[in-house]
């Protein structure tokens, strides 16, 4: 409201054509993670010390190479953007602020990989969240209260993003007293490291599938319509995109463990961990599918009113999108865990079905054309391919035994579904008149819905009842510890 439409078009858009030049990492930090994974077991610190100084080594090289790209598509900013009212000078200073907070990263925030490695993403999570939370504060205080401009919007963007890039970096170096890395440690031990490199070439085409399947969409709804409609659309994408990305971060951490797990060889208890995981992600992206289904529309309309709601079937798509994407973290976790990659193919297969369908049906149907793209890629890949790969790759199981409990935790979630709608259309719930009664409304639907559909796992499902007994060990444990 306050940047306005076009402004706010062309961060998210920039920042999806920014996106593109990240595709020279190349699963770098993947491959390093899965390496640090057995040395970290085994306590090796000389073996750590020499993979993160490859890997400073190796950033090193992809910021530079980030940096010589950036410089070149600098030069096609005023074509790209020629249709819209924006100045140069803000489309400008916009591509170099999220540049520069981009390199950060490649230059001095790596070394936070070893916390992800060594089961301490939460560190990673909270710094990240505290920046990011104190960042938009700072952000709206000076849009609404002082009136700023989009060009100190972006001074804050910039202050905070080498900020934390720095801050990440000390708690790197007082976790870690011993962490002693250097750029020619890394070139001098390279060779050594030739497993490394073998990763990363299976990780290359999975990098360019997801970036074709998370970062493409904004950039072709804006190709096929402008940069209002992707604010339109990227207003609903924070809030979906906010809360699938809470739960994956929250418990992207215990890739680690799952790591561990495996290497220890133990793959029945492997099994065991993976239905109790499954089970989870159903449930989390099943209770916010509902949530988003029933609540987005209404906080659309008290946040910005009804001319930002997006059309029925985009919205429905976009429901569809993030519940494959939290469900999916179950399979995407252990095959990450197994550092298992050789289905090479199968990132290639989904950019080109998504861009593909999405350029087609784009052409046709606008956002919805583009939306419909990728959820047909993922149907095709993140949903019958991995669970068949994992199972047969690292579980050496039939996958048949997956789809039965999936297809079981789908129809729950169909019936759930149900009885909410009946619920919202019975007049029993407030009217949509502040941000109070949404709220209101909002714990009544998250509860029911939480309450209905675990209530039906928990009863037939094994997975989710080994995971409710793992929940009450932990909490009788912490007990007992908080009375000791």
């Amino acid at each position: 409201m306050y940047m306005g439409d076009t402004l706010l078009g062309l961060t998210s858009t920039m920042t999806n054509i920014l996106g593109l030049l990240s595709l020279a990492e190349l699963g770098i930090t993947s491959a390093i993670v899965g390496v640090l994974y057995r040395y970290i077991y085994e306590d090796d610190r000389e073996k750590i010390k020499d993979v993160i100084s490859i890997f400073g080594y190796l950033y090193r090289i992809i910021g530079l190479i980030i940096l010589a790209f950036g410089t070149i598509v600098s030069f096609f900013l005023p074509l790209i953007f020629k249709n819209e009212n924006v100045s140069l000078l803000e489309i400008y200073l916009c591509f170099l602020t999220f540049l520069s907070t981009a390199l950060i990263g490649y230059f001095i925030s790596y070394r936070q990989t070893l916390f992800i490695a060594d089961q301490k993403e939460y560190i990673v999570t909270i710094y990240t969240n505290i920046a990011m939370t104190v960042k938009q504060v700072v952000q709206i205080v000076i849009l609404i209260i002082f009136h700023g401009s989009y060009i100190e919007w972006l001074l804050i963007e910039l202050i905070f993003g080498i900020s934390y890039g720095l801050i990440i970096n000390l708690k790197v170096t007082r976790s870690y007293t011993w962490l002693k890395t250097s750029f020619k440690r890394g070139k001098s031990v390279i060779k050594e490291y030739g497993h490394l490199f073998k990763t990363m070439k299976q990780l290359i085409p999975h990098k360019i599938g997801a970036f074709v399947l998370f970062q493409t969409d904004n950039i072709l709804i804006f190709a096929f319509s402008s940069l209002n409609l992707v604010t339109v659309y990227t207003n609903y994408l924070i809030i979906a995109s906010r809360c699938s990305s809470f739960i994956t971060s929250a418990f992207t951490g215990n890739i680690a463990s799952i790591g561990n797990l495996i290497a220890e060889g133990k793959l029945e208890s492997v099994r065991k961990l993976f239905s109790e995981y499954n089970a989870m992600f159903f449930f989390f992206g099943g209770i916010i599918s509902v949530c988003l289904l029933y609540l987005t529309e209404p906080f659309i309309i008290l946040w910005l009113g009804e001319e930002y709601l997006l059309e029925k079937t985009a919205f429905y798509l976009l429901i569809v999108n993030t519940y494959i994407i939290i469900t999916r973290n179950a399979v995407g976790f252990f095959i990450g865990g197994f550092v298992i990659y050789k289905d090479v193919w199968a990132p290639i297969a989904e950019a080109l079905i998504n861009l593909v369908t999405s350029v087609i049906f784009g052409y046709l149907w606008g956002i919805t054309g583009v939306l419909l793209g990728t959820t047909i890629s993922q149907l095709c890949i993140i949903v019958v391919w991995k669970p068949y790969f994992l199972y047969k790759e690292c579980l050496k199981q039939s996958v048949f035994q997956y789809w039965k409990v999936v297809i079981k935790y789908i129809l729950y979630l169909f019936a759930v579904t149900v009885i909410i709608h009946l619920i919202v259309n019975s007049g029993l719930l407030f009217i949509y008149s502040n941000f109070f009664y949404w709220f209101i409304n909002a714990i009544i639907i998250f509860l029911l819905s939480s309450i209905i559909y675990g209530t039906l796992m928990l009863l037939t499902d094994r997975g989710t009842k080994e995971l409710s007994k793992r929940i009450h060990s932990i909490i009788v444990a912490k007990k007992k510890k908080v009375i000791k």
